[in-house]
């Protein structure tokens, strides 16, 4: 698996391009299943990788500035920002 490239530019300041809905997920657990709603969030880039799209958020994953990313798979929808 390659690894996924982005810009590189600092993602809670870049334009939002559109946002995403994430589809609900089911956890299956020794402690119980659960699961998540769906969630919203604002798309700042998209890209390819390993022939998935991936959605660049404008929120940062980790505190040493790595961008939360979705993955297509667990996307419900894309709305592109109208202008």
């Amino acid at each position: 698996m390659k690894p996924i490239q982005y810009s590189g530019g600092k993602v809670d300041k870049m334009v939002i391009i559109g946002s995403i809905i994430t589809k609900p997920l089911e956890l299956k657990s020794s402690a119980g299943d659960i699961t998540l709603p769906s969630t919203e969030y604002q798309v700042v880039e998209i890209v390819k990788s390993n022939d998935k799209t991936i959605y660049i958020t404008n929120q940062w994953h980790k505190e040493n500035r790595v961008p939360l990313i979705i993955i297509e798979d667990i996307v419900e929808s894309y709305k592109p920002k109208t202008k």
